[in-house]
């Protein structure tokens, strides 16, 4: 049992932890990669190379998870992109009723894109 009582904030990771990592994995590897891929006329392979290196390159820096960086750094509508699939995020089971128990307990709960209930 979790003693709630004991916890004041409730730290959560959204890919993997909240939402099946399918979503991300296929937006990063191979979306982006693709669009970026027919902007400059390269190969998919091309694209995901140069894409790779700059992901790792951004690594442990608040430009990892920064969606307007990778905007203007790719020259690609990341936001636009997104919602064309987001009908692939799926939600891991219980995370709702977990995350409406957090609630009624008045925890704060902070995700990696600073949301809270």
């Amino acid at each position: 049992m979790i003693p709630f009582e004991d916890i004041d904030y409730v730290l959560l990771d959204m890919d993997g932890t909240l939402l099946d990592k399918y979503f991300d994995d296929y937006f990063w590897e191979h979306l982006v990669p693709q669009k970026y891929a027919e902007k400059h006329n390269i190969t998919f392979g091309k694209a995901r190379e140069e894409l790779f290196k700059r992901y790792k390159s951004q690594e442990k820096t608040l430009n990892w998870t920064d969606i307007d960086f990778w905007s203007r750094d790719l020259d690609l509508d990341i936001p636009a992109l997104k919602e064309q699939i987001k009908h692939l995020i799926e939600v891991h089971p219980h995370v709702e009723e977990f995350l409406q128990k957090l609630k009624s307990l008045k925890k704060s709960v902070l995700s990696d894109n600073k949301c809270s209930l």
